[in-house]
């Protein structure tokens, strides 16, 4: 078992024989604790292979191999591209523009690129 937590999104990676013990076991310490959490629902999804945090979307399904798949969800990728395609179609980046696209990028590369994008996004951020 595997226990952590992604801004407020807690993740439990667990063997597909462990799960049904892990799940008690998180529901069970949780409200130990006293914390308010979503028990059923699109919430709490049910182990699986793939599975969301935020607009991140991790593959666990090669684990086994050394293999975890990180990157971003379908609908954060359409906004993305939605996004930079009205710009490159106008033509012209206001300073709102850059700095909600600097957000969004920043967004977008964190999962997989961590603070190091930050430096590659001083361009946007200096542009504005």
């Amino acid at each position: 078992m595997l226990a952590t937590n992604y801004f407020d999104d807690f993740i439990t990676l667990s063997t597909t024989c462990e799960a049904s013990s892990v799940s008690s076991c998180v529901h069970m310490f949780s409200r130990l604790v006293g914390w308010v959490f979503a028990e059923s629902g699109p919430k709490a999804p049910d182990f699986a292979d793939v599975f969301q945090a935020l607009s991140v979307t991790v593959d666990v399904g090669q684990l086994h191999t050394g293999l975890v798949t990180v990157g971003n969800t379908e609908s954060h990728r359409a906004e993305l591209i939605k996004a930079l395609s009205d710009i490159l179609e106008s033509r012209c980046l206001s300073r709102q523009d850059a700095l909600r696209l600097r957000g969004r990028l920043q967004f977008a590369g964190g999962p997989v690129f961590g603070r190091e994008a930050k430096s590659a996004l001083a361009v946007v951020t200096f542009f504005a």
